[in-house]
């Protein structure tokens, strides 16, 4: 560790070793720590210690009352800070400070967004993204290039898709998935039945159904507990009611 050209002043304090060396204007010191050798430097009014893991050198800082660990990876330097047991991981990425903790066996990211925490999560090799909104925990997943939006309403998780420039949203009820969209101001439902998919559209307070039948849309509502189903036959509107 002694270069000819350097000051060399040895302490024995506790059975340790330490060593000072003079580096340009600064004294480092360094001490035996379990057969590593660990080099402490000023800087800035803290005290820094630098120990070499694996052939890495990793910095040590006391923050807050919290040590934090900086070691370089790939160019960048990355924090290590332990909270609640957990080691977080600290990244710059974009001139952002992104987190990494991990939970379980998978690693969560943390990125604020304006005045968001973002989570993001790998599941079955796709990125999610959580977001709290309104105090409801929003997921995203991207779907064959739409990002698709997962909300939990009671005890459903709710679907929302853009399709098409509007947001339709999906809610699995029983079997079923059922779809909503807004088309002109008025919320659509969808849902399959058989091999048909059926339309309902809320009309002043109830659900009309529309279907496909041969080349023509047929308008179900119910009145007065019948089904009345209405076609369109020659410009005019013919109603049908089951007695």
């Amino acid at each position: 560790m002694l270069g000819k050209d350097r000051e060399l002043l040895e302490n024995i304090l506790g059975g340790v070793i330490v060593e000072y060396v003079q580096k340009g204007e600064m004294i480092v010191e360094y001490v035996e720590k379990g057969g590593m050798i660990v080099e402490y430097v000023e800087k800035g009014g803290m005290i820094v210690e630098y120990v070499e893991k694996g052939g890495v050198i990793v910095e040590y800082v006391e923050k807050g009352g919290m040590i934090v660990e900086y070691v370089e990876k790939g160019g960048m330097i990355v924090e290590y800070v332990e909270k609640g047991g957990m080691i977080v991981e600290y990244v710059e990425k974009g001139g952002m400070i992104v987190e990494y903790v991990e939970k379980g066996e998978m690693i969560v990211e943390y990125v604020e967004k304006g005045e968001m925490i973002v989570e993001y999560v790998e599941k079955g090799g796709v990125i999610v993204e959580y977001v709290e909104k309104g105090g409801v925990i929003v997921e995203y997943v991207e779907k064959g290039g739409v990002i698709v939006e997962y909300v939990e309403k009671g005890e459903m998780i709710v679907e929302y898709d853009e399709k098409g420039g509007v947001i339709v949203e999906y809610v699995e009820k029983g079997e079923m998935i059922v779809e909503y969209d807004e088309k002109g101001g008025v919320i659509v439902k969808y849902d399959e039945k058989g091999e048909m998919i059926v339309e309902y559209v809320e009309k002043g307070g109830i659900f009309v159904e529309y279907v496909e039948k041969g080349g023509m849309i047929v308008e179900y509502v119910e009145k007065g507990g019948m089904i009345v189903e209405y076609v369109e036959k020659g410009g005019m509107i013919v109603e049908y009611v089951e007695k």
